[in-house]
């Protein structure tokens, strides 16, 4: 870009001065911009159908899903996230009645740590929901 230049008007408004090929430049970068944003909305819908069809072959697999963990799945949360934020408790709650600590609850609520089946079966237990639902 060239040097551009900034005229101020008697009534204090300024005004840009620039050259015809920095304006088109512009034009062009915002048109880029824009395509680069439809692309975007564009993998997001394809992620969020992919989600829901997950979503719809696991009920028809088990019957149902319940739908906060649809919900949860849809904004990207783990199955056990998406139980506790439904439940409404905080992370070291959960931990408590687990019998871990925080932050190896945190670790199996983000996947990193796969938790033990009795860990899961009192998360559950005090989730309310089956040890199932809790599993990625």
């Amino acid at each position: 870009m060239t040097e551009i230049q900034i005229i101020r008007t008697p009534a204090g408004e300024e005004l840009v001065l620039l050259t015809r090929a920095d304006y088109e430049a512009l034009l062009a970068a915002k048109a880029d911009l824009e395509r680069q944003v439809a692309e975007y909305d564009a993998l997001e819908d394809e992620a969020l159908a992919r989600i829901a069809e997950a979503a719809k072959a696991e009920a028809e697999r088990d019957g149902y899903v319940p739908g906060w963990l649809v919900l949860g799945r849809i904004r990207g949360l783990t199955p056990l996230q998406a139980a506790r934020e439904n439940a409404g408790l905080r992370q070291a709650e959960l931990a408590a009645a687990a019998g871990v600590s925080q932050a190896e609850y945190s670790e199996i609520e983000s996947g990193a740590k796969a938790g033990t089946d009795d860990v899961l079966a009192r998360l559950a237990a005090r989730l309310g929901v089956e040890v199932r639902r809790l599993r990625p």
